[in-house]
């Protein structure tokens, strides 16, 4: 199976739990939702939108499917991990954004 990463970019995923809605990439396109949270239970809305770039040697059905598939999550380490009862989806780790500067 091709790697997320073979086109060269990080997938990402940005929550904003006063709207309840995501925003991200793939790795290749970008996408956005809504989600659901409560307690240590997630899940992600099936309506999800994202761009349609043709990304050769990436497996775009398998994370969709595996993003779907989240219903719960756990923090370990300062890891976000995605999981369907026990298994863990994927992992994702905090990026803390250092280009961003402030305007006085």
């Amino acid at each position: 199976m091709a790697s997320d990463t073979d086109n060269g970019k990080i997938p990402q995923i940005n929550f904003d739990l006063k709207t309840n809605r995501f925003s991200g990439n793939k790795g290749c396109n970008t996408m956005s939702g809504n989600f659901i949270i409560k307690e240590n239970t997630l899940s992600f809305s099936e309506n999800i939108i994202s761009t349609k770039i043709a990304c050769p040697g990436y497996n775009e059905k398998a994370f969709f499917d595996n993003l779907l598939k989240t219903n719960r999550y756990e923090i370990k380490n300062g890891v976000l991990q995605l999981m369907y009862n026990a298994t863990i989806l994927s992992k994702w780790a905090r990026h803390i954004d250092k280009t961003v500067t402030k305007q006085i």
